[in-house]
Protein backbone atom coordinates (compact mmCIF):
# COMPACT_ATOMS: atom_id res chain seq x y z
CA UNK A 1 0.00 0.00 0.00
CA UNK A 2 1.54 3.51 -1.30
CA UNK A 3 0.67 6.60 1.36
CA UNK A 4 1.01 9.92 0.19
CA UNK A 5 0.05 13.38 2.21
CA UNK A 6 -2.40 15.29 -0.03
CA UNK A 7 -2.27 18.23 2.06
CA UNK A 8 -1.46 19.49 5.79
CA UNK A 9 -3.15 22.25 6.56
CA UNK A 10 -3.48 22.91 10.13
CA UNK A 11 -6.38 25.64 9.44
CA UNK A 12 -5.26 29.56 11.32
CA UNK A 13 -2.14 27.96 12.36
CA UNK A 14 -0.37 31.39 11.62
CA UNK A 15 -3.17 32.71 14.07
CA UNK A 16 -2.49 30.04 16.50
CA UNK A 17 1.25 30.47 16.68
CA UNK A 18 0.90 33.91 17.38
CA UNK A 19 -1.51 33.23 20.21
CA UNK A 20 0.90 30.59 22.03
CA UNK A 21 3.19 33.30 23.19
CA UNK A 22 4.83 33.73 26.49
CA UNK A 23 2.22 35.54 29.31
CA UNK A 24 2.75 36.86 32.88
CA UNK A 25 -0.65 35.57 34.17
CA UNK A 26 -2.01 35.81 37.41
CA UNK A 27 -2.78 32.19 38.88
CA UNK A 28 -5.32 32.28 41.86
CA UNK A 29 -4.11 33.22 44.92
CA UNK A 30 -5.34 29.71 46.58
CA UNK A 31 -4.21 27.82 43.39
CA UNK A 32 -0.55 28.73 43.28
CA UNK A 33 1.27 28.22 46.61
CA UNK A 34 4.09 27.13 45.10
CA UNK A 35 6.05 25.54 43.18
CA UNK A 36 3.09 24.91 41.41
CA UNK A 37 2.35 23.35 37.84
CA UNK A 38 -0.78 22.76 35.41
CA UNK A 39 -1.29 21.85 32.38
CA UNK A 40 -4.39 21.23 30.39
CA UNK A 41 -4.99 20.55 26.92
CA UNK A 42 -8.59 19.97 25.19
CA UNK A 43 -10.13 18.82 21.68
CA UNK A 44 -12.98 19.18 20.23
CA UNK A 45 -15.51 18.08 17.07
CA UNK A 46 -12.57 16.02 16.59
CA UNK A 47 -13.36 13.40 13.07
CA UNK A 48 -11.86 11.27 11.28
CA UNK A 49 -13.09 11.08 7.74
CA UNK A 50 -12.99 8.10 5.34
CA UNK A 51 -12.67 5.34 8.22
CA UNK A 52 -15.89 4.09 7.30
CA UNK A 53 -15.72 4.04 3.73
CA UNK A 54 -17.18 1.14 1.85
CA UNK A 55 -13.30 0.57 0.40
CA UNK A 56 -11.32 0.48 3.77
CA UNK A 57 -11.35 -2.42 6.22
CA UNK A 58 -10.99 -1.90 9.86
CA UNK A 59 -8.86 -4.71 10.84
CA UNK A 60 -8.25 -3.60 14.37
CA UNK A 61 -8.40 -0.69 16.54
CA UNK A 62 -7.55 0.32 20.19
CA UNK A 63 -8.58 3.61 22.59
CA UNK A 64 -6.99 4.50 25.09
CA UNK A 65 -7.02 6.46 27.85
CA UNK A 66 -3.89 6.94 30.91
CA UNK A 67 -2.69 8.89 33.48
CA UNK A 68 -0.12 8.90 36.49
CA UNK A 69 0.70 10.43 39.76
CA UNK A 70 3.87 10.77 41.53
CA UNK A 71 4.55 12.02 44.87
CA UNK A 72 7.42 12.19 47.47
CA UNK A 73 6.47 9.93 50.23
CA UNK A 74 3.58 8.40 48.55
CA UNK A 75 2.72 5.28 46.39
CA UNK A 76 2.76 6.44 42.82
CA UNK A 77 -0.20 5.58 40.68
CA UNK A 78 -0.18 4.79 36.83
CA UNK A 79 -3.77 3.92 35.20
CA UNK A 80 -5.31 2.92 32.18
CA UNK A 81 -8.35 2.08 30.57
CA UNK A 82 -9.72 0.68 26.77
CA UNK A 83 -12.75 1.50 25.26
CA UNK A 84 -16.07 2.37 26.86
CA UNK A 85 -17.38 -0.51 24.51
CA UNK A 86 -15.02 -3.18 23.55
CA UNK A 87 -16.66 -4.52 20.77
CA UNK A 88 -17.58 -0.65 18.74
CA UNK A 89 -13.47 0.89 20.12
CA UNK A 90 -14.14 3.93 18.19
CA UNK A 91 -17.51 5.08 18.93
CA UNK A 92 -17.76 5.37 22.55
CA UNK A 93 -14.48 6.75 23.86
CA UNK A 94 -12.46 5.79 26.63
CA UNK A 95 -12.47 7.29 30.56
CA UNK A 96 -9.41 6.07 33.13
CA UNK A 97 -10.40 7.07 36.55
CA UNK A 98 -8.42 10.01 38.08
CA UNK A 99 -4.54 9.35 39.30
CA UNK A 100 -3.81 11.16 42.93
CA UNK A 101 -0.80 11.12 44.82
CA UNK A 102 -0.33 13.01 48.10
CA UNK A 103 -2.33 14.90 50.55
CA UNK A 104 -5.35 16.38 50.58
CA UNK A 105 -8.75 15.70 48.98
CA UNK A 106 -9.04 14.82 45.29
CA UNK A 107 -10.62 16.99 43.18
CA UNK A 108 -14.17 15.24 41.32
CA UNK A 109 -13.04 13.11 38.37
CA UNK A 110 -12.46 14.75 35.08
CA UNK A 111 -11.99 17.91 36.47
CA UNK A 112 -9.88 19.66 33.68
CA UNK A 113 -9.61 23.10 35.05
CA UNK A 114 -7.24 23.95 38.03
CA UNK A 115 -8.18 22.08 41.17
CA UNK A 116 -5.40 21.61 43.80
CA UNK A 117 -6.96 24.76 46.08
CA UNK A 118 -5.57 22.87 49.52
CA UNK A 119 -3.02 20.14 50.29
CA UNK A 120 0.69 18.83 48.62
CA UNK A 121 -0.29 16.43 45.38
CA UNK A 122 -0.18 15.87 42.00
CA UNK A 123 -2.89 14.37 39.65
CA UNK A 124 -3.97 13.61 35.88
CA UNK A 125 -6.59 13.21 33.91
CA UNK A 126 -7.90 11.97 30.90
CA UNK A 127 -10.92 11.40 29.21
CA UNK A 128 -12.09 10.47 24.81
CA UNK A 129 -16.23 10.49 24.06
CA UNK A 130 -18.08 10.82 20.78
CA UNK A 131 -18.07 8.21 17.72
CA UNK A 132 -14.49 8.43 15.83
CA UNK A 133 -16.55 6.99 12.62
CA UNK A 134 -19.68 8.56 12.43
CA UNK A 135 -18.65 12.27 13.72
CA UNK A 136 -21.81 12.31 15.53
CA UNK A 137 -21.54 12.99 18.55
CA UNK A 138 -18.32 14.59 17.82
CA UNK A 139 -14.99 13.09 18.98
CA UNK A 140 -13.43 15.04 21.54
CA UNK A 141 -10.89 14.35 24.26
CA UNK A 142 -9.27 15.91 27.33
CA UNK A 143 -6.19 15.82 29.87
CA UNK A 144 -5.16 17.62 32.57
CA UNK A 145 -2.09 16.80 35.08
CA UNK A 146 -1.92 19.53 38.28
CA UNK A 147 0.79 19.71 41.44
CA UNK A 148 1.33 21.34 44.49
CA UNK A 149 4.70 20.75 46.52
CA UNK A 150 4.74 22.20 49.66
CA UNK A 151 7.09 19.98 51.65
CA UNK A 152 9.94 21.48 53.12
CA UNK A 153 13.41 19.65 52.36
CA UNK A 154 14.53 18.70 49.01
CA UNK A 155 11.21 16.72 46.61
CA UNK A 156 10.26 16.42 43.44
CA UNK A 157 7.09 15.28 41.95
CA UNK A 158 5.63 13.96 38.69
CA UNK A 159 2.34 13.63 36.93
CA UNK A 160 0.84 12.82 33.49
CA UNK A 161 -1.59 11.84 31.11
CA UNK A 162 -2.02 10.94 27.63
CA UNK A 163 -5.03 9.50 25.71
CA UNK A 164 -4.94 7.71 21.72
CA UNK A 165 -6.25 5.78 19.45
CA UNK A 166 -4.63 3.37 17.00
CA UNK A 167 -6.42 2.15 13.91
CA UNK A 168 -5.11 -0.43 11.65
CA UNK A 169 -6.59 -0.89 8.02
CA UNK A 170 -6.64 -2.22 5.03
CA UNK A 171 -7.80 -0.42 1.28
CA UNK A 172 -9.20 -1.27 -2.13
CA UNK A 173 -8.54 1.77 -4.46
CA UNK A 174 -7.14 5.21 -3.61
CA UNK A 175 -9.21 6.29 -0.34
CA UNK A 176 -8.39 10.29 1.51
CA UNK A 177 -8.41 10.44 4.78
CA UNK A 178 -8.91 13.65 6.70
CA UNK A 179 -8.37 14.04 10.47
CA UNK A 180 -9.60 17.52 12.13
CA UNK A 181 -10.25 18.86 15.28
CA UNK A 182 -10.30 22.10 17.38
CA UNK A 183 -8.12 22.39 20.22
CA UNK A 184 -7.34 24.39 22.98
CA UNK A 185 -4.21 24.26 25.93
CA UNK A 186 -3.21 25.97 29.11
CA UNK A 187 0.25 25.20 30.94
CA UNK A 188 1.42 26.98 33.60
CA UNK A 189 4.30 27.13 36.35
CA UNK A 190 4.75 28.97 39.48
CA UNK A 191 7.56 29.50 41.85
CA UNK A 192 8.19 32.08 44.64
CA UNK A 193 11.27 31.15 46.57
CA UNK A 194 14.98 30.00 45.72
CA UNK A 195 15.28 26.76 45.17
CA UNK A 196 12.10 25.94 43.87
CA UNK A 197 11.04 24.51 40.50
CA UNK A 198 8.33 23.84 38.56
CA UNK A 199 7.72 22.77 34.53
CA UNK A 200 4.50 21.36 32.81
CA UNK A 201 4.27 20.58 28.68
CA UNK A 202 1.96 19.47 25.99
CA UNK A 203 2.56 17.07 23.01
CA UNK A 204 0.18 16.30 20.72
CA UNK A 205 1.07 13.95 17.54
CA UNK A 206 -0.43 12.17 14.37
CA UNK A 207 1.42 9.40 12.87
CA UNK A 208 1.12 6.97 10.50
CA UNK A 209 3.31 3.87 11.46
CA UNK A 210 6.53 3.79 9.51
CA UNK A 211 6.08 6.80 7.74
CA UNK A 212 7.52 9.76 9.46
CA UNK A 213 7.00 12.16 6.66
CA UNK A 214 3.34 11.84 7.23
CA UNK A 215 3.34 13.03 11.18
CA UNK A 216 1.37 15.69 12.10
CA UNK A 217 2.19 17.43 14.79
CA UNK A 218 1.35 21.06 15.24
CA UNK A 219 4.08 23.55 16.93
CA UNK A 220 1.45 25.58 18.86
CA UNK A 221 0.04 21.61 20.38
CA UNK A 222 3.89 21.27 21.51
CA UNK A 223 5.52 23.03 24.12
CA UNK A 224 6.74 23.11 27.78
CA UNK A 225 6.76 26.29 30.57
CA UNK A 226 9.51 26.12 33.64
CA UNK A 227 9.86 28.92 36.15
CA UNK A 228 12.81 28.62 38.89
CA UNK A 229 14.08 30.60 41.82
CA UNK A 230 11.39 32.68 42.44
CA UNK A 231 10.36 33.73 39.51
CA UNK A 232 6.72 33.65 39.65
CA UNK A 233 4.44 32.51 36.22
CA UNK A 234 5.18 30.99 33.40
CA UNK A 235 2.46 30.48 31.34
CA UNK A 236 1.75 29.43 27.21
CA UNK A 237 -2.01 29.26 26.46
CA UNK A 238 -3.66 29.11 23.05
CA UNK A 239 -7.08 29.69 22.52
CA UNK A 240 -9.46 26.78 20.37
CA UNK A 241 -8.11 26.44 16.95
CA UNK A 242 -9.27 24.30 13.95
CA UNK A 243 -6.33 21.54 11.99
CA UNK A 244 -6.57 19.67 9.47
CA UNK A 245 -4.31 17.16 8.15
CA UNK A 246 -5.27 15.03 4.46
CA UNK A 247 -3.40 11.98 3.32
CA UNK A 248 -3.61 9.06 0.74
CA UNK A 249 -3.61 5.32 0.95
CA UNK A 250 -3.86 3.01 -2.38
CA UNK A 251 -3.11 -0.82 -2.73
CA UNK A 252 -0.42 -1.70 -3.63
CA UNK A 253 -0.21 -3.88 -7.30
CA UNK A 254 1.98 -6.63 -7.71
CA UNK A 255 2.12 -9.04 -10.84
CA UNK A 256 -1.20 -6.98 -12.05
CA UNK A 257 -3.48 -8.17 -9.24
CA UNK A 258 -4.67 -5.50 -6.41
CA UNK A 259 -3.34 -6.27 -2.70
CA UNK A 260 -4.37 -4.51 0.31
CA UNK A 261 -1.99 -4.01 2.57
CA UNK A 262 -2.58 -3.08 6.38
CA UNK A 263 -1.36 0.37 7.87
CA UNK A 264 -1.21 1.65 11.37
CA UNK A 265 -2.81 5.03 11.70
CA UNK A 266 -2.41 6.27 15.31
CA UNK A 267 -3.33 9.53 17.08
CA UNK A 268 -0.72 9.16 20.25
CA UNK A 269 0.34 12.04 23.33
CA UNK A 270 -2.88 14.34 22.66
CA UNK A 271 -2.84 15.64 26.21
CA UNK A 272 0.10 16.46 28.76
CA UNK A 273 2.88 14.59 29.08
CA UNK A 274 3.69 15.64 32.43
CA UNK A 275 5.08 18.10 34.89
CA UNK A 276 7.64 18.29 37.76
CA UNK A 277 8.24 20.12 41.00
CA UNK A 278 10.59 20.43 43.31
CA UNK A 279 10.92 22.59 46.23
CA UNK A 280 15.21 22.45 48.23
CA UNK A 281 15.76 23.58 51.63
CA UNK A 282 16.24 26.79 52.44
CA UNK A 283 19.35 27.49 53.97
Amino acid sequence: MSLQRSTWSPRNLGVAAAAAVLMVAGVSESAKATPYAYGTIGFTDLTFTGLNSSSVIINSATVTTRDSAGFPGSAGTNLSAGATDPNNPLTAGSDVAQAYAGTGTAPAENTFSQALLNGSATRGDAVITGNLLTGSPPGAANDVAEGRLLTAGTASSTAGTSTGFNVVLSVSGLQTFTLSFNASDNVIAHTDLPGEGASAEVNASFTVSGRPDLTFSPDALNYSVTSSGGTGDNQLSTGSTPYSDTFTAQEQINSGTPVPEPISLALVGTGLIGLGLVRRRRA
